[in-house]
Order: structure tokens, then sequence, then C-alpha cells
């Protein structure tokens, strides 16, 4: 049986989903934690950069919000524990679902093309019947 993916990036809150069953899939839950840290971070640094660009009023308020969750973990909320999920939860409701959903498209789709290694992590759309014709060009 095929184990559902332990997170979803697209999925609103970033959270794992840790199920109760006892077999092991040969990935700890602490290797998939820091890969999703790596992944979480990448993003933010494309959000931070869009919104640089794009709206410099909610890039100071972005930027604040990094700088206070860092604080938090630092000072040991138990709110900030997990600072990946702490912080892409206060990010987006700093910056918005707009400027989110256009970083997180952007996001999936830089990955897409640019890093297979990435990819994995990321969900997959399959559309049947289309075809890369780049290629043949």
């Amino acid at each position: 049986m095929i184990k559902p993916h332990p997170y979803r990036w697209a999925a609103p809150n970033l959270q794992s989903n840790r199920s109760g069953g006892g077999g092991s899939s040969g990935v700890s839950e602490e290797k998939l934690q820091r890969k999703k840290a790596d992944v979480v971070l990448i993003f933010v640094k494309l959000l931070v950069k869009y919104l640089e660009k794009k709206d410099p009023g909610t890039y100071r308020r972005a930027k604040e919000s990094v700088i206070r969750c860092v604080k938090e973990h630092k000072d040991g909320n138990p709110r900030y524990a997990i600072f990946v999920d702490a912080m892409a939860r206060d990010l987006r409701s700093t910056v918005g679902e707009s400027h989110w959903k256009w970083a997180q498209k952007y996001f999936q789709h830089l990955v897409r093309i640019k890093s297979p290694l990435l990819s994995m992590y990321m969900p997959r759309k399959r559309q049947e019947g289309k075809r890369d014709t780049r290629a043949t060009e």
C-alpha cells in the first residue's frame, strides 16, 4: 500500500499528516520535517522577493512578521515550537491570500521546471492528452 504524502505543500496550514499507524516508511519524521523546512524557506524567500518589488508596504510587514516569529521561537513560545509552520501561518495572514496564492503558483511552476529534486515534494497535477511539444521544435 502506498502511504499518503506526509504533507501537501498546497494545503493551507502546511501541517504534516501524522497517522497513528505502526508501519515504517523508511523515512523518519525528522527527515521529512527538515525537507519540509527547506521547501518552506525557499518559498518564503521567493515570496519576500516578490513583495519587495510589487508591494513595499506588505514587504515591510512580512519582514517584521518573520523577525517576530524568530523571536517568539527563540523565547520558547509553544505556538512557535515548529518554526516553519508558525512562520508560514503568520506570513500567510500578513501578506493576504492573493499574494500567497500567486507566490504558491509561481513557486510550484519554478519547481517543476527548474528542480526535479524539489518537485518530488510537490503535489502533481497530470493532464491527460497534453504533451510537451517544446522538445520537438
